[in-house]
């Protein structure tokens, strides 16, 4: 998991790379004080986590969010900061998985690693049962058509065997009724002969 840092607080960064140095397979790809360096970075790179600081100068972290959603980047956000005030303006952000109110600790930041992997793992499941359901539709039409043309093929050939048949009949009832013509003639012939 390729992580970034966005806090205008030289400090936090210290703190923070000693605390994810310790989690297994994540990375810290990025720590920046300029929120508009981040920008540009994720932007070109994989990342799959932000930790944001709210109150920043110049380019807050709600506008850092407004530009992400702008963008559509994909990376999960953790909201950091001093004033949980800012938790009403981002709460309902898509992005935002974990609110982190500052000083930053091992387990809030444990917390927020593990709620991230744990959408991700959700999201990858959603999106393999909504690729597995196209999947299966398509299979189902495929086998829909395939079963209409074995039907249409039986009934094309029942209606040939049935055609044959009819025909059949016609022709022994045709047979019967010449057969029956000459016995009846032939019966009155040898009635007259006798």
């Amino acid at each position: 998991m390729n992580i970034v840092l966005v806090d205008d607080e030289l400090f936090v960064h210290g703190i923070f790379e000693a605390v994810v140095n310790n989690f297994e397979g994540v990375n810290v790809a990025g720590k920046f004080l300029c929120p508009r360096k981040a920008l540009s970075y994720i932007e070109t790179n994989n990342v799959d986590l932000v930790f944001l600081d709210i109150q920043m100068p110049d380019f807050s972290g709600l506008d850092f969010l407004n530009e992400m959603d702008r963008k559509q980047m994909k990376a999960d956000v953790v909201v950091v900061t001093a004033n949980q005030d800012y938790a009403v303006n981002v709460i309902n952000n898509k992005r935002v998985v974990y609110f982190i109110k500052k000083p930053l600790h091992e387990y809030s930041i444990k917390e927020a690693i593990n709620e991230t992997r744990e959408k991700q793992e959700l999201t990858r499941q959603k999106d393999e049962a909504i690729n597995l359901q196209i999947e299966i539709n398509q299979k189902t039409r495929e086998l829909s058509n395939v079963t209409t043309q074995i039907i249409q093929s039986n009934i094309n050939s029942l209606s040939s065997s049935y055609q044959s048949l009819i025909s059949q009949i016609n022709s022994a009832i045709s047979a019967q009724r010449r057969l029956n013509a000459l016995r009846s003639s032939s019966s009155s012939w040898y009635a007259d002969w006798w």
